[in-house]
């Protein structure tokens, strides 16, 4: 991979036109573009020590890790990018999937693994409906850019107002917004859901051959909970497990100190 020197990023989806950051942000993390010969990639960069990637959810970009990445980049070089279809990433049309991982140790937070996580009923309970229901919906072909266009505030809206502590109206509406402005946006955050089918092939052909490295898994007590870990231990015997109190999905942003705790402590023996 190499740098691209042509063009600097900037404007809200960029580290120095982002609003709300933590005091110093600026300081410590820049913004810039990396070619990877296929894709033009948004990363926001910043710290010193062994690289962690900090890899964001949907609908969300890199902006999520905003209040954790200066107490990481304390220990490491933080890599925080805008994953490909969102932010200021390309946007191509050939869809996404899950990359193999490549790594000492991962941590993940409220995820869930197509392919290895048992499939939730079509007709569950109201509550994992609503948790839920977007999965199908985000597949659909065309008609859900259809329904959503002109409407992301009521749509993406309702998807933040999961959080169990509601993020604030400002942050809502700075994503919300960024998914309104450009159609192509709107597209890419759907792109990696219209992508599920090969992302189940691939997890199904991987959970084959178990992980090896260490893993925690965070979840939200009023998200997945303890489901985070055990999905994992689905595919790896290496799990730690933490549940934080009190928050819903969102957790990066609705327990940013619990977050940081958990990983500060599992990454320890990785600093430089």
């Amino acid at each position: 991979m190499s740098s691209s020197a042509a063009t600097t990023p900037e404007g809200p989806g960029s580290a120095s036109g982002a609003p709300n950051l933590p005091a110093g942000f600026t300081d410590m993390f820049t913004s810039r573009y990396v070619e990877t010969g296929e894709l033009r990639q948004h990363v926001v960069t910043g710290g010193d020590g062994p690289p962690l990637l900090l890899v964001h959810g949907w609908p969300q970009t890199w902006y999520a890790w905003r209040l954790i990445m200066p107490e990481l980049a304390r220990d490491f070089s933080v890599v925080a990018p805008d994953r490909r279809g969102t932010g200021l990433s390309g946007k191509p049309k050939d869809g996404q999937s899950v990359a193999d991982p490549h790594a000492g140790a991962l941590a993940v937070a409220e995820a869930a693994m197509p392919g290895v996580s048992p499939s939730p009923p079509l007709f569950g309970g109201t509550q994992a409906n609503d948790r839920l229901w977007h999965f199908a919906f985000n597949r659909l072909a065309e008609v859900n850019e259809q329904l959503v266009t002109g409407r992301e505030h009521v749509y993406f809206g309702f998807q933040f107002a999961k959080a169990a502590n509601k993020l604030p109206a400002d942050v809502v509406g700075y994503y919300v917004e960024a998914l309104a402005a450009d159609p192509e946006a709107l597209r890419g955050s759907f792109a990696a859901y219209r992508a599920l089918d090969a992302t189940i092939a691939q997890n199904e052909q991987r959970k084959t051959r178990r992980l090896t490295l260490p893993v925690l898994a965070i979840g939200g007590a009023e998200g997945i909970g303890e489901g985070a870990a055990n999905t994992m231990r689905l595919a790896n015997d290496d799990v730690q497990s933490v549940v934080i109190p009190g928050s819903g999905h969102y957790c990066l942003e609705e327990a940013p100190g619990e977050v940081a705790a958990a990983l500060t402590a599992f990454l320890a023996p990785y600093r430089g």
